[in-house]
C-alpha cells in the first residue's frame, strides 16, 4: 500500500509538471483543469485507503483510487491527438 501512495503522488507531480508545458489558450486550459484534478484526486483518495475499515470499505475506495487515475486517460489521449509532445518521461506510458 505504501508504494501505492508514492506512485500516485509521483503521478499526480508528473501531470502537474506536463500541464504546465501546454499552451495557455481555452481549450488546454480546460485539459488542464480536468487532468490535474483527476490526477490529484487519485491521490487524496489513496490517503483515504489508510482509514478505511472495514475491507469492503478499502476496496470501494481503491476502487476510486483507480476510476479517477483512470479518468486522466480521456484528456491525455485528446492531448496527444492534437499533437502536443511535451510530456515528461514515463506520464503517458504506465
Amino acid at each position: 500500500m505504501h508504494d501505492l501512495k508514492q506512485r500516485t503522488q509521483q503521478f499526480a507531480l508528473d501531470l502537474v509538471k506536463f500541464c504546465a508545458g501546454l499552451p495557455k489558450t481555452q481549450e488546454f486550459r480546460i485539459l488542464t483543469s480536468q487532468l490535474i484534478r483527476a490526477a490529484t484526486s487519485a491521490g487524496a483518495g489513496d490517503r483515504a485507503l489508510w482509514r478505511a475499515n472495514p475491507r469492503r470499505d478499502l476496496v470501494s475506495k481503491v476502487g476510486t483510487v483507480e476510476a479517477k487515475a483512470d479518468e486522466c486517460g480521456y484528456p491525455l489521449e485528446l492531448i496527444e491527438r492534437l499533437g502536443i509532445a511535451n510530456e515528461p518521461s514515463g506520464v503517458l506510458s504506465p
